[in-house]
């Protein structure tokens, strides 16, 4: 671009809509505004100017036609947008009754379920303790006559075996130790003469008690 060129280039802010965002560091901001150049009508002019609007960067400019195509588009976006938010809002009231209405009915069912099995499990429980104390108390009156007659029994084979040692005491034989009675040596005349004649010992021909 020549001096000349820029000599003949001149802008214009017409009208100053709004910022587009933050200061950068640099000191130039983002900004929407209706600018002339070189003496045109103004467009639509979207570019980051410096604090005092005498430097710009390179941007983007709308005619009215494209700024009135742009703005359609937009207002018909927005308003699918709005229909969308308002059906998905319609389908979510939609929704809630019908879940509190399913919740509403779970729950007097949870109740009545709950109220029938308490009454169940108590009887059962009932019905244990009962069962339980029943078995005690038959257990207990047998154990007990398990062990009278067990007792019983016991002292009656005692009583009758007492008679009977002393039965049989009584009625074992006597034993009486043998009486012995002296067997006196034989007189030398019934001796025979061949034993008298002799010069052994006269040994008896049986066990003779001499005292």
């Amino acid at each position: 671009m020549t001096d000349n060129n820029r000599e003949s280039f001149t802008f214009e802010i017409v009208e100053h809509i709004c910022k587009l965002g933050q200061t950068r560091e640099d000191g130039f901001t983002k900004e929407f505004n209706r600018v002339s150049f070189r003496g045109l009508p103004p467009k639509w002019d979207i570019r980051e100017w410096n604090h005092n609007h005498t430097r710009m960067t390179k941007g983007i400019t709308l005619t009215d036609s494209e700024m009135a195509l742009m703005l359609d588009a937009l207002a018909e976006r927005k308003e699918r947008l709005k229909a969308l938010r308002e059906k998905r809002e319609a389908t979510e009231m939609q929704r809630t009754p019908a879940n509190e209405a399913a919740e509403m009915q779970k729950a007097p069912a949870s109740e009545a379920a709950d109220r029938q099995g308490a009454p169940v499990q108590e009887a059962a429980m009932g019905q244990s303790i009962a069962t339980q104390d029943n078995k005690e108390a038959q257990s207990t009156p047998a154990q007990e006559t398990a062990k009278e007659q067990g007792t019983t029994a016991q002292e009656y084979a005692d009583n009758q075996s007492l008679p009977a040692q002393e039965t049989a005491e009584e009625h074992a034989p006597s034993v009486q130790e043998p009486k012995l009675e002296p067997v006196s040596a034989p007189d030398s005349e019934d001796l025979p003469a061949s034993v008298l004649d002799s010069d052994d010992e006269y040994v008896p021909s049986h066990d003779v008690n001499l005292f």
